[in-house]
């Protein structure tokens, strides 16, 4: 189960999922729109927590789920309130004092069983652990049947702690065999040009996956290219590689942990070859062309910041412009810096007697304004569009209203998102 903000600024959606209660699985099969809805902040942050309740019936006609919160109690050091045994935890919400809704807010969806089993192994599972005291459920002598595949629901990457000889093995679904730990090296199955179950590390600096150089790690394993009698030279990368790099089906290998994240360019602690990943690697020539990897370009906002300047509480709101700078220099390649929204909060004791309003501009020229009602604290405007500042040129200035109307301790906000474009759009 997951909960997520809803269409108002407290309200919360809890999506489809499933759960354990009073010993029944309760399964939600579409998401229960603005459900329930968060109170606003207290004077100090607090923990809130959703939960689902359910009580079996011993009748034909079972009674819905139900779902609440538990309000926290205010703190400068919150905690989560305590549920009865009757009350299952989906999520919990911190709700910091100076939010201005949930996105403001820090959600927290309350683990899975599996997550659950992840961390008590200490282990990123991703995909099903089976764990067995039988010596062999899987028949390791041969492979997996066909059938036993499909029965069993066995997927590449799996990962089978037989815990008679605690061994673990790992599922190498295009070969069709579980991979032992204790597998000979990568010098032993390569050489013999049988299947290659490299394991990368063996070629890498251990600490940060950084490729070596080529020849001398090739060279200290006692690798032989002569001794690959039985592979043609446009099959050496299938051959070599085998299941664990890429071989033009699903990679089991992720390649993050040996490239630049951003540019899956490959990193080398030290110098290679003129040509590291061609033939001027490779003696005999066995590559007919350079390694490629594609990647889809991470796109859409991701960065958020916030320019802002204020008054103390007791200070009168300033009636012309009171803040003028340029946008810090941020740039990096490839993404723009946009203005999302507008926010000005006043001091609870200082709200105006009539509608004031603050004026945003960029260059001298208003880009929005925010209008703090009458007996009210706070105003926003979301800019739809937004507007692309240029770092290190634009001049942000804020200007206050003409009367303050008796309004005090003025913090105004320019919240900045930083936004990458999809390719070719």
């Amino acid at each position: 189960m997951s909960v997520q903000k809803g269409t108002g600024d407290y309200d919360i959606t809890i999506n489809v999922g499933t759960y354990l209660c009073d010993g029944v699985m309760i399964y939600e099969n579409a998401a229960l729109a603005d459900q329930v809805t968060l109170d606003a902040p207290s004077g100090s942050d607090r923990i809130d927590v959703i939960y689902a309740t359910f009580a079996y019936a011993a009748s034909t006609t079972q009674p819905d789920a139900a779902y609440a919160i538990s309000k926290g109690t205010p703190s400068a050091s919150p905690v989560e309130p305590t549920l009865s045994t009757a009350q299952v935890k989906i999520a919990s919400i911190k709700v910091p004092s100076t939010a201005n809704d949930l996105d403001d807010c820090f959600i927290a969806n309350a683990a899975t069983l599996q997550e659950q089993v992840t961390m008590l192994l200490g282990v990123k599972v991703q995909s099903n652990v089976w764990a067995s005291i039988i010596s062999d459920p899987f028949i390791l002598a041969t492979q997996p049947t066909l059938s036993m595949i499909y029965e069993q629901g066995i997927m590449d990457g799996d990962i089978w702690i037989e815990l008679g000889g605690m061994d673990i093995y790992l599922y190498d679904a295009t070969a069709n065999v579980w991979i032992s730990s204790d597998t000979l090296a990568h010098a032993s199955s390569h050489k013999c040009g049988a299947s290659d179950e490299l394991d990368v590390k063996n070629l890498c600096d251990t600490s940060n996956y950084l490729h070596q150089a080529t020849a001398p790690e090739h060279n200290d394993l006692g690798l032989s290219h002569d001794a690959l009698v039985d592979v043609s030279i446009d099959d050496h990368h299938n051959r070599d590689h085998y299941s664990t790099h890429h071989t033009g089906q699903a990679d089991p290998l992720d390649v993050q942990n040996l490239v630049d994240a951003l540019g899956y360019l490959h990193l080398h602690a030290v110098a290679l070859a003129t040509d590291p990943h061609g033939n001027g690697a490779h003696d005999p020539e066995m590559a007919l062309a350079d390694h490629e990897h594609e990647i889809d370009a991470v796109t859409g906002v991701i960065e958020k910041g916030s320019l802002e300047a204020g008054y103390a509480p007791t200070v009168d709101v300033p009636t012309g412009e009171f803040y003028s700078s340029v946008f810090p220099d941020i740039s990096i390649t490839d993404s723009i810096i946009r203005v999302a929204r507008l926010e000005v909060s006043l001091a609870s004791a200082g709200s105006p007697s009539g509608a004031i309003t603050f004026t945003f501009k960029r260059n001298g020229v208003s880009i929005g304004t925010v209008v703090v009602g009458s007996g009210n604290t706070k105003g926003k405007s979301d800019l739809s569009p937004t507007v692309t500042l240029t770092p290190y040129t634009d001049r942000m200035s804020i200007e206050g209203p003409a009367d303050a109307l008796g309004a005090t301790g003025a913090v105004a906000k320019i919240i900045w998102e930083r936004y990458v474009a999809p390719a070719g759009g």
